[in-house]
């Protein structure tokens, strides 16, 4: 990437499991050795350990999506060490607009592409095989989905990983039309 005149952002943004969240340091030691030039982190447990560890920080954008809904949030996390802030999915384009003037950093909207609806720490998919008495694959390969009940044509992918159950969206978000105006 860095030959080609590109940076490289590492997703460092699931939230972490206190096991995990002892493995960061080494984690963030090893994307430094390697050349990362940033990370994207939604746990803020993360910014706690890199200042605890500062040989091993990177520059971040807070990419806690879900939460990030107002320019005095983005601000916040612009205080404490963000670059940039990823927007909350349902922020209005009107609000955005209202936003823009008062940000003290660069934020990101999604544009283009799946986005999660929903993420538990729990393993639901397990506890749903456990219970069925079942023995079935849960990770994304698998191509699982749900559907709403009456409503064929809804097909919500849902997969389990170590960080729990991830559901996400049956269409993904296509605002290309609008980049201009966004």
């Amino acid at each position: 990437a860095h030959e080609a005149g590109k940076k490289v952002t590492i997703a460092v943004n699931g939230i972490m499991h206190p096991e995990k969240m002892k493995l960061i340091p080494e984690y963030l030691a090893f994307l430094k050795t390697n050349q990362a030039d940033q990370i994207a982190l939604g746990d803020p447990g993360i910014i706690y350990r890199m200042k605890q560890n500062p040989e091993c920080a990177l520059p971040f954008i807070y990419a806690g999506e879900t939460l990030v809904t107002s320019a005095r949030q983005i601000n916040f996390w612009g205080q404490k060490g963000a670059r940039a802030a990823v927007l909350a999915r349902e922020v209005p384009f009107e609000e955005m607009k209202i936003m823009a003037p008062q940000l003290n950093i660069p934020v990101e909207v999604l544009v283009y592409g799946a986005t999660c609806i929903h993420q538990s720490k729990r393993p639901l998919l397990q506890n749903y095989y456990n219970y069925t008495q079942q023995s079935e694959e849960k990770n994304h390969d698998r191509g699982l989905f749900l559907s709403e009940p009456k409503k064929e044509e809804t097909h919500y992918s849902i997969y389990e990983d170590s960080h729990g159950t991830h559901i996400f969206a049956n269409n993904d978000i296509n605002l290309m039309l609008q980049l201009a105006e966004l």
